[in-house]
């Protein structure tokens, strides 16, 4: 189902590339005169590109409202449907992800449909995966109304008006889904035929974590290592799940896991692996503790910097023509402590979200376009992660290590005690700026 999204965003791009185009031509034009047919037909097929874009959201609006109308049994059977469009030109084949969605907003009255899909051994793996992760969202879908300060909108149906994200730190329980969709889960997790639905029902209800966090520090490495060789960056399958755990678990134990990552960096012949725990490494530094201020983070530091100048890493830099500029970009987080202050990195995180619970003047809105407006860490950010370094290198951990998507993070139960935190050293820092070290 996910799919379905990228075709209408794909056929928005086209538009988009079309006005672009159009816009361009007519602004470029000279004499005004002599090209008066051109423009005309430019700005015909751009009256005529929004009407159509106007005229599919009618009819996405119009068969949305229509569909939460119908009896269960039909929402499912059009959800099955939307994914058999040969030719893709129907609107349910268009909107599928949008009706994906209101099945996990409201579509609880579907858990029977969705439960037998599951169970069901003649159904094809692709319903039966994804009807066991509508189940999954649908008991830890939140709506907006119930969210905690901090948390923003991710899964939303415009049309309708519903606007709600899932929570992913809570536990499957039936909440919503009932015992029917919970015991459902469960049968899929322990009993089900398929290898692949049993692995992806124990993930969503936590399974698969408990299991590889109970292992030793050297077992983890090593699976991790051999999940890594496997997949070499494919996705989709197990072992990218048990790699990516594996991966978020090895962080959170460090500096307990950085001696074998060190080992696997020095030792291993495989320069993709090798790159892979540089990541790590720096994922350690930027959501543990700040590797500088430790004797074993420096160790880790030098480390990284010969293998990396030493061309001995494939890194996922795709602005790195050469080992020195890989290393640049490293050294920037290492000693400089640039967590980034455009949106979406860390550090905006952090300025957003001191804006938003206390309200302090921590971003700054920059215009892009005409209507979008990126909110930003104001500069002197920077400065003040360093002054947290400086305070306590292990800040990035207070409370609990995160690193998977950052607008998840409120949901965390502990997530409110992290940002007072953060709130106090924010006080603190403005109060005295001038304590910030050299470095």
């Amino acid at each position: 189902m996910i799919t379905k999204n990228t075709a209408q965003l794909i056929l928005s791009a086209a538009s988009t590339v079309i006005l672009a185009v159009s816009n361009q031509t007519a602004a470029s034009a000279t004499p005004p005169n002599s090209n008066l047919q051109d423009r005309t037909a430019v700005r015909r097929r751009t009256q005529e590109i929004n009407a159509e874009l106007h005229e599919r959201k009618a009819e996405n609006e119009e068969f949305l409202k229509r569909f939460r109308s119908l009896p269960p049994e039909e929402r499912v059977k059009i959800w099955k449907q939307s994914d058999d469009d040969k030719s893709g030109q129907s609107v349910a084949f268009r909107i599928a992800d949008k009706i994906q969605d209101l099945l996990i907003i409201e579509g609880t009255d579907t858990v029977p449909q969705l439960a037998a899909i599951v169970r069901d051994r003649h159904e094809p793996y692709f319903y039966r995966f994804w009807a066991t992760k509508i189940l999954a969202d649908m008991d830890r879908y939140v709506p907006e109304e119930d969210f905690p300060k901090g948390a923003v909108v991710t899964l939303g149906i415009d049309e309708l008006k519903l606007r709600g994200t899932i929570d992913s730190f809570s536990q499957i329980t039936g909440r919503r889904i009932g015992n029917q969709g919970y015991e459902t889960l469960q049968w899929a997790a322990n009993q089900a035929d398929d290898k692949w639905l049993r692995f992806f029902a124990q993930e969503d209800l936590g399974l698969v974590k408990q299991e590889l966090n109970a292992l030793p520090i050297d077992e983890q490495v090593r699976r991790w290592r051999d999940s890594a060789v496997r997949t070499k960056g494919k996705v989709g399958q197990p072992q990218n799940v048990v790699q990516d755990t594996l991966g978020r678990l090895l962080v959170e134990r460090a500096p307990d896991s950085l001696p074998a990552l060190l080992n696997l960096l020095n030792e291993d012949r495989d320069r993709y692996v090798r790159g892979l725990v540089v990541g790590l490494i720096r994922e350690i530094d930027a959501y543990r503790f700040r590797l500088r201020k430790t004797e074993l983070g420096r160790s880790a530091i030098e480390t990284v910097h010969k293998a990396v100048i030493a061309a001995e890493v494939k890194l996922q830099c795709p602005k790195c023509d050469t080992p020195a500029e890989a290393w640049a970009e490293l050294s920037e987080q290492f000693f400089k402590d640039d967590f980034g202050l455009n949106p979406g990195s860390l550090g905006a995180y952090y300025a957003q979200m001191l804006h938003t619970l206390y309200g302090e003047n921590t971003i700054r809105l920059v215009q892009v376009g005409d209507v979008i407006r990126q909110e930003w860490a104001v500069p002197e950010f920077t400065a003040f992660l360093t002054f947290l370094t400086d305070r306590d290198p292990f800040f990035p951990s207070w409370e609990y290590t995160y690193f998977g998507t950052s607008y998840s993070q409120a949901f965390n139960p502990k997530f409110q005690v992290k940002m007072a935190r953060f709130e106090d050293a924010w006080k603190a820092f403005k109060a005295n700026p001038s304590t910030v070290s050299d470095k």
